[in-house]
């Protein structure tokens, strides 16, 4: 059976509104205004604008409670900014909103590491004769082997 080339051509427009529609509602990926509100937070990011980009982040983030994209920006933000406590809290927060946030995840745990890395240093500072132990300095050269790899990857950070 062959179908005439106009129903094909409608078929074919059809088609491509149907795909049309279910892109946009994908990239579309909360209320409306959300997604320029965001685009607008990580513009001013990418500038550098870091104060406004957290005020909008936080507002997004205040606004779509539901949603964990903001929080988990604002705890790069904040790991960017060496603030380890800030950016645990954030992507805990984003956790909370999506446990099965792979890239909020991996973030908690490379600043948890971070964070021990830290804590051993401290203690090496504080007790050098016990940080000389076999099992610490084990440990400190397999955090440090770590933090190497995930420079030299490039994977330090999950969008």
């Amino acid at each position: 059976m062959i179908i005439p080339i106009t129903q094909r051509m409608s078929l074919l427009l059809i088609t491509l509104l149907i795909t049309g529609c279910s892109i946009t509602e994908q990239i579309n990926i909360g209320p409306p205004g959300f997604t320029e509100r965001l685009e607008l937070a990580d513009k001013a990011f990418q500038q550098g604008q870091h104060e406004r980009a957290s005020a909008l982040y936080t507002t997004l983030a205040d606004d779509n409670r539901g949603l964990p994209l903001p929080t988990h920006r604002l705890g790069i933000m904040a790991y960017h900014a060496n603030d380890l406590p800030e950016a645990q809290e954030q992507f805990e927060r984003t956790l909370a909103r999506e446990p099965e946030h792979a890239a909020s995840q991996y973030n908690l745990a490379m600043v948890h590491l971070e964070s021990a890395r830290r804590l051993l240093r401290q203690h090496e500072r504080l007790q050098p004769k016990r940080a000389a132990s076999p099992t610490l300095m084990g440990l400190r050269r397999a955090l440090e082997q770590i933090a190497s790899d995930e420079a030299t990857n490039g994977t330090g950070q999950q969008p």
